[in-house]
């Protein structure tokens, strides 16, 4: 689980509410997942390199 479901999740329960939380990511092989941090972080970099004029 996510930390925002976590934390959703054990909030909830502490007052009495019946959450269930769940994690897509454990539906998905390691290597898939690894895959998709990297595309992720390349995004990243591609919007930060673009934005960077507006910083400096």
């Amino acid at each position: 689980m996510n930390k925002y479901a976590d934390s959703f999740t054990a909030v909830g329960n502490k007052q009495d509410l019946d959450i269930t939380a769940a994690d897509i990511a454990y539906y998905h092989s390691k290597e898939d997942l690894y895959n998709k941090g990297l595309q992720d972080v390349e995004h990243a970099m591609e919007l930060m390199e673009k934005a960077q004029s507006k910083y400096i």
